[in-house]
């Protein structure tokens, strides 16, 4: 007879097949991991702001942006205005996380079983983690909470 762990063993192990083959299977389909998308959209906001500030430089590759520099160039307001938005939004860029990508990239493609299958396989550790915690604050209530209804309860009956 096998104990069972051994047996929880083999139901992750047989888990975990099941989901690699799932993974295998809609490997076809172009989705891109969460370090992809993130990585895409960080190289997308830099390169706008690369052109920018070479249209602010006039094209010259020697220029070396300085933001002070920005009146003296005599560079239209609105490209400033751009510029700045771009950099804010860079900044924000560097900042997503796992449910950013749940809400942002994958709810949007056109079937959501197909690109969680096709993902799947694709997560790191970390991108389970991270999801796995955003998951559970949706379910959780603080520990203050807990402590203080559960004191409240009789156990006499």
């Amino acid at each position: 007879m096998l104990t069972s762990v051994v047996k929880s063993f083999i139901k992750i192990v047989l888990f975990t097949a099941v989901i690699s083959l799932g993974s295998l299977a809609h490997a076809d389909r172009n989705i891109q991991s969460f370090r992809e998308w993130k990585t895409s959209k960080i190289s997308e906001a830099e390169v706008k702001i690369k052109i920018i500030k070479d249209k602010i430089g006039a094209g010259d590759p020697n220029y070396n942006w300085n933001p002070t520099d920005k009146m003296e160039a005599g560079v239209h307001s609105s490209l400033i205005v751009q510029l700045e938005k771009e950099e804010l939004n860079l900044s924000n860029l560097k900042d997503l996380g796992i449910s950013d990508y749940y809400v942002g990239y994958l709810l949007k493609q056109s079937s959501l079983d197909d690109a969680i299958h096709s993902v799947s396989g694709k997560l790191t550790a970390e991108d389970i983690a991270e999801l796995m915690r955003a998951y559970a604050e949706q379910f959780s209530t603080p520990v203050k909470q807990q402590s203080k209804s559960a004191s409240r309860l009789d156990f006499s009956q």
